[in-house]
C-alpha cells in the first residue's frame, strides 16, 4: 500500500532545466492570460496580486498597465526566477510566499491571478479560499489551470501508442501526490464554493507538432525532472523514456495539448468610497 504524500510541488525550481520548462509555459499560456487579465479590468492604479508568479514573464505587462499609481504583487514558494525581473520596477514586489500554509494581505486587491498552482495540490479549496479572502469587495479572481481531457495524439504510432501507455502507467503516482489532471473543469465550481459570483470560464486547446520549440520542452522538461525523483525512479524504463523523447522529437508528430482552463468570479460588494 503506496502512502499519499499531499501537499508536494513534483516540480524542482532548483533543476537546471526548471527555467527552460516555465519559459515554454509562458511563451505558450501569456497570451491568454493577458488578454483575461485585460477584460477583467487590470488598468491604471489597480492592485494587482500574482500567486505563483513562477518566472515572472508577465510582470512588465502587468507594471506598465497599473502604471505609478497602481501595484503588484507576486509571490511564491522559491523566488530565484521572477525576483531579477521585478527589480526592474518600482510598483512591482516579489515576496516569498507559501499560499498552503500562509494567507495573503487580507481584502486588499483589485484583481488575484494564479496559473497552474491547483492541480498539484489536493488543498484547493484552501488556496481558492486564501485567494478569495486578498480581494477587495467587488475585486475579481482569476485562476488558470490545466485539464487533460483534451490531451492525445492525432494519429497513432508505436511511439505515439508507448507514450499514452507510460502515462497511464504514471498516473496513480501523480495521484498519489495529490495532482489532479481533470482540475481545469472544475475550477467554476471552486470559486462559487469559496462564495464568489459572477464566475464565468474559458478553456484554450493549443495543438503541438513533435520538435515544436514553444509546446515540446513543457513535456520534455516535466519527464526528465519527474523521473529523475528518487520515488518515481523504477516506475519507468529507459525504454519508455526513449520512446517518449523519441515522439516529443518527431517533426511529424502531432497532439493536442491540454486544455488551459481560466475561470473567474467576483467578490460581491463594493469598496466602501468607490
Amino acid at each position: 500500500m503506496t502512502t499519499q504524500t499531499p501537499s508536494e510541488y513534483l516540480m524542482d525550481s532548483a533543476d537546471p532545466d526548471e527555467r527552460a520548462r516555465l519559459r515554454a509555459i509562458e511563451d505558450a499560456y501569456d497570451p491568454g492570460t493577458l488578454r483575461h487579465l485585460a477584460a477583467l479590468g487590470v488598468r491604471e492604479g489597480s492592485r494587482v496580486l500574482v500567486a505563483g508568479v513562477g518566472a515572472g514573464s508577465f510582470l512588465p505587462w502587468l507594471s506598465e498597465a497599473v502604471g505609478a499609481t497602481g501595484s503588484v504583487l507576486a509571490t511564491d514558494i522559491d523566488t530565484r526566477h521572477a525576483a531579477p525581473v521585478a527589480e526592474k520596477y518600482a510598483n512591482v514586489e516579489v515576496r516569498h510566499h507559501d499560499f498552503l500554509s500562509e494567507d495573503f494581505p487580507q481584502g486588499q486587491f483589485d484583481v488575484v491571478h494564479g496559473r497552474l498552482i491547483l492541480i498539484h495540490f489536493p488543498e484547493r479549496d484552501e488556496i481558492i479560499a486564501r485567494l478569495a479572502a486578498a480581494l477587495k469587495p467587488g475585486g475579481t479572481l482569476l485562476v488558470e489551470d490545466y485539464d487533460w481531457g483534451s490531451c492525445g495524439p492525432a494519429f497513432p504510432s508505436a511511439d505515439a501508442t508507448a507514450a499514452e501507455e507510460l502515462s497511464a502507467k504514471l498516473a496513480p503516482y501523480y495521484r498519489e501526490h495529490g495532482f489532479d489532471p481533470y482540475v481545469g473543469r472544475k475550477l467554476p465550481g471552486l470559486l462559487r464554493r469559496a462564495g464568489l459570483v459572477d464566475v464565468d470560464a474559458e478553456g484554450r486547446v493549443l495543438t503541438l507538432r513533435g520538435a515544436s520549440s514553444t509546446l515540446a520542452p513543457i513535456y520534455t522538461k516535466s519527464h526528465e525532472q519527474l523521473v529523475a525523483r528518487a520515488d518515481a525512479r523504477g516506475l519507468v524504463s529507459d525504454e519508455e523514456t526513449a520512446a517518449f523523447l523519441r515522439r516529443m522529437a518527431d517533426p511529424q508528430f502531432d497532439m493536442t495539448g491540454q486544455t488551459m482552463m481560466a475561470a473567474w468570479g467576483r467578490r460581491a460588494g463594493t469598496e466602501a468610497g468607490a
